[in-house]
């Protein structure tokens, strides 16, 4: 079977980032500039408009052979919505697709095509200023002077042309010197993929008049709040989204420079308000208000839903973190918020008051049957953007702790295992409350509800190594103070905690940046939840030891639990593998080990790594540890399951359109099928996680909702 690397430099009145590439494909200004091609090892060859159709190319994909892109689904869209129909290509089939982008990212490489290079050291490169070029030609230019100012106007000189003819070229030289560096995809891997190829094709309905008129509000929100911003400053800040003016502004009336206008030094300041000067406290506020007005998710529902459709389409990213677990992306829908102060019913009136009145009206009635303030209302009210046709439904259903669970599991804490399915029974405490038990000593019935909230945040933040700060942080997220928590959970628990907790405050805890009365009680709480933990904190030490014994002695497998590490040469660049139950590897490239000093004057191995950044986007060192291991390993066994789960509901006709962390939703025409049917599917274990308790719950509805 034949491979045939493509690329195409394309132009469009419509901007790609904003629409993505299902409406920028079929959009009548779109059109190609030039497709580069080659058939395995032969030359790279040039097709444009006009010229006689490249045949050998075109024969390729009549037989089936594999056609091989970097983010091929552009290639694929652009071929079937061009191509096709304007060029008269035949037809590509998603199943001969193979995309470079996806495997780099699979083996944790940069997922560009010129961080990728970089990372493997190709000895062709990404052309930059090529780069540059391709995106101005890829847009409309202005008229000049003697031109119709209404025409659709392009960059196109024969020098512009040609310079971008040979940065096409370079390109599939490129990607075919990476393709032939990396890895094939695994099967399981490419089941996983074109599942996430359809779903993405698929789409996603929209209910567009909701999203329109809750817009609307939205801007009528920001208007007020841009009024007041410019009353409380003295006009001096004219809008909420003007942080630099705000900062300035605020900046003089501290009399003190600040780091940044961001939401955690938002909220620091007006952690304080005694402090802040006349006015301030009132901006900072409108600032933070005006935060949840959540303009720029309505703005992505409009330009990325197909008018004709009703659909938005690429609503995920293959692969978007190492472990394999999907990114959202489009319209972000992994980043709306997790908890909101309105109950699923008001959410539901909500809505139903965005659709009945006009959007100055809608306004007024939200502000008077409610207390919440309107930029709260309609940021719980975006997940109802999505939403069936009448005679349809949407089937969700949620994985039930499932990283805790996994946990467990691959540590094998039985007493935790056995809890979880006396809970799933409904012959058992939930597990806050058991976690709870464990820290205070106490049986689980005199758990209270104060305590059952410190079992919450351990059970969230301490299973992957965390101490106090971690801690601290997952508190906070529950608008929990820790030091509040000082003089209940000090004098209640073992004081042999309360003693060490002391030691390691004049150890090393005072460096930390943290308060003493926080910082002890969070020490404790972790101390005390370790001690009921022992094989997960085993685990954290096996995994951090077999991985850095299989960077020392490359070519050999050394086995924790249900992992196994071993390093291997992959393209001429050494890889430490992770291998999972499922069989499904992880990837970390050029492993190193160095001995790091302890504050307690020994040394410790230390294992690193390159990585992206997921902050910089840069692609640098990484050290890791025994805690990092085990969620890079539970999260990815996660993603398994998930992943597994949404192959065999859409093979059961429930055909996945979202899946937003361990929720997947499935929608059915018709109101086909049950939802007891959906979530026996979901809990059906394969083979590999035998002894896994999973549980979900769910809910039917026309709309998407937590």
């Amino acid at each position: 079977m034949q491979r045939a690397h493509i690329d195409f430099e394309t132009r469009s009145a419509v901007d790609l980032k904003k629409t993505g590439v299902h409406i920028y494909a079929q959009d009548p200004t779109t059109d190609v500039w030039c497709l580069a091609w080659a058939i395995d090892d032969g030359p790279v060859n040039l097709w444009e408009p006009g010229y006689a159709p490249p045949e050998p190319l075109l024969d390729l994909v009549c037989r089936g052979d594999v056609v091989c892109g970097h983010n091929v689904a552009f290639e694929y869209h652009i071929w079937q919505k061009i191509m096709v129909p304007r060029y008269g290509f035949p037809g590509l089939v998603y199943s001969q697709l193979d995309c470079t982008a996806a495997r780099a990212a699979i083996q944790s490489l940069p997922r560009s095509l010129e961080g990728a290079g970089q990372a493997l050291g190709l000895e062709v490169q990404k052309d930059k200023k090529g780069h540059a070029l391709m995106l101005r030609m890829a847009k409309p230019r202005k008229a000049r002077k003697h031109e119709d100012p209404d025409a659709l106007l392009w960059w196109g000189t024969d020098d512009r042309k040609q310079a971008l003819f040979d940065y096409c070229k370079t390109d599939v030289e490129v990607e075919r010197e990476l393709d032939r560096r990396l890895r094939i995809m695994s099967p399981y891997l490419r089941k996983i993929w074109e599942m996430d190829f359809r779903l993405n094709t698929r789409g996603a309905p929209v209910d567009i008049p909701f999203v329109f008129n809750a817009k609307a509000v939205s801007d009528l929100v920001t208007d007020d709040f841009n009024r007041q911003m410019a009353e409380a400053t003295d006009g001096e800040v004219a809008r909420t989204s003007d942080t630099g003016a705000l900062k300035a502004w605020t900046e003089r009336k501290l009399g003190q420079e600040l780091d940044s206008m961001d939401k955690a030094s938002v909220v620091e300041l007006l952690s304080a308000p005694d402090r802040l000067p006349s006015g301030v406290g009132e901006a900072l506020r409108l600032r933070q208000s005006a935060g949840k007005t959540s303009n720029a998710k309505w703005d992505q529902f409009i330009n990325r839903t197909d008018p004709a459709t009703g659909r938005t389409y690429e609503t995920l990213l293959f692969h978007g973190a190492n472990t394999g677990r999907w990114a959202g992306r489009g319209i972000q829908l992994h980043n709306l918020p997790s908890r909101t102060a309105l109950t699923p019913k008001e959410v539901q009136q909500a809505i139903q008051i965005l659709l009945r009145y006009p959007p100055e009206t809608a306004y007024r009635v939200l502000q008077l049957v409610f207390t919440h303030p309107v930029a709260e209302i309609l940021s719980a009210c975006i997940r109802g953007a999505i939403c069936t046709g009448e005679r349809d439904e949407q089937k969700v259903a949620d994985y039930s702790n499932i990283e805790g669970r996994v946990n467990a599991w691959q540590a094998g804490e039985q007493w935790k295992l056995d809890a979880f399915v006396a809970f799933d029974a409904g012959i058992g405490p939930d597990l806050y409350k058991m976690s709870a038990a464990g820290i205070y000593g106490v049986a689980v019935e005199d758990v209270t509800k104060l305590m059952r909230q410190i079992g919450k945040v351990s059970e969230l933040a301490l299973g992957y190594e965390g101490g106090p700060k971690a801690y601290d942080s997952m508190a906070a997220n529950y608008q929990i103070n820790i030091a509040d928590f000082h003089d209940a959970v000090i004098p209640s628990v073992d004081q042999s905690y309360v003693a060490r907790a002391i030691e390691g405050w004049d150890n090393y805890g005072k460096t930390k940046g943290m308060e003493y009365r926080a910082w002890l009680t969070a020490e404790v709480v972790k101390l005390a939840w370790r001690d009921k933990h022992p094989a997960t904190v085993d685990s954290w030490k096996g995994m951090a030891s077999a991985a850095v014994r299989a960077v020392n002695k490359p070519g050999s497998s050394h086995r924790w639990g249900k992992v196994a590490f071993m390093v291997d040469r992959i393209g001429g660049a050494p890889f430490l593998m992770c291998r999972l139950p499922s069989g499904r590897l992880l990837y970390y490239a050029q492993p190193r080990v160095t001995e790091k000093p302890t504050p307690w004057g020994t040394t410790k191995s230390q294992l690193s790594y390159m990585s992206v950044n997921s902050v910089t986007k840069q692609w640098e060192r990484t050290s890791t540890y025994g805690g990092k291991w085990c969620e890079n390993v539970c999260q990815a066994i996660s993603f398994d399951l998930i992943a597994e789960a949404m192959l065999r509901t859409e093979a059961a006709g429930y055909p996945p359109i979202l899946s937003v962390h361990d929720e997947i939703s499935a929608e059915t025409i018709d109101k086909a099928g049950s939802l007891a049917e959906f979530e026996r599917l979901m809990c059906e274990l394969p083979d590999w996680a035998t002894g896994l308790p999973i549980a979900t719950e769910g809910f039917v509805d026309r709309r998407y909702r937590k």
